[in-house]
């Protein structure tokens, strides 16, 4: 759980890397594309996988009473999602405390109590303003790597200084942005 923006994903890769699925396939579906048919093209490398994968569902919070429905039976490996029984860890990351939805009734309860009992509150970017110079040296060397540039750019003292000072309300997807 975190607000938007929040980096579910790297925290995700991070948590399947130190798994035991961490050769397994990395899948994301987020929850606009949520979906039954959608899902089995997503997990679709972990059939083909020889080590179980990951799946990281983004937005959960986000999930109609349909999709929460599709959730629980993808949870119980039961109908069309039974060739995935346990080929994969399941990840679910949520902008919003799904608690507060379960008790306003818009969050099954059921499903609540079964993906609850581990949860990671993510903190904000702001929370963490010493990190803040690594995840954008970690992005500028990322950026360099996708466009093979022979060196990564450098971060001037006063760019990492106005770094510093951003209140970065859209957390780390904002600092990806700029």
């Amino acid at each position: 759980q975190g607000e938007t923006g929040a980096p579910f994903e790297l925290i995700a890769r991070d948590l399947a890397a130190i798994s035991i699925f961490r050769d397994g396939p990395f899948m994301v579906c987020p929850a606009a594309q949520f979906e039954t048919r959608h899902l089995i093209e997503v997990l679709a490398p972990s059939l083909l996988s020889q080590d179980a994968g990951t799946l990281l569902v983004t937005g959960v919070d986000s999930l109609s009473p349909e999709k929460q429905q599709i959730l629980q039976t993808l949870m119980t490996s039961r109908d069309v999602f039974l060739p995935f029984a346990r080929r994969f860890r399941l990840v679910l990351a949520a902008d919003r405390h799904l608690s507060d939805l379960a008790d306003a009734g818009s969050f099954d309860d059921t499903l609540f109590y079964k993906i609850s009992s581990l949860s990671v509150e993510v903190p904000t970017l702001r929370a963490l303003r010493g990190d803040i110079l690594l995840h954008a040296r970690h992005l500028i060397d990322h950026h360099a790597a996708a466009h093979r540039t022979a060196h990564a750019p450098a971060l001037a003292p006063a760019a990492a200084a106005w770094l510093e000072e951003q209140a970065w309300p859209g957390n780390y997807a904002e600092l990806s942005r700029t």
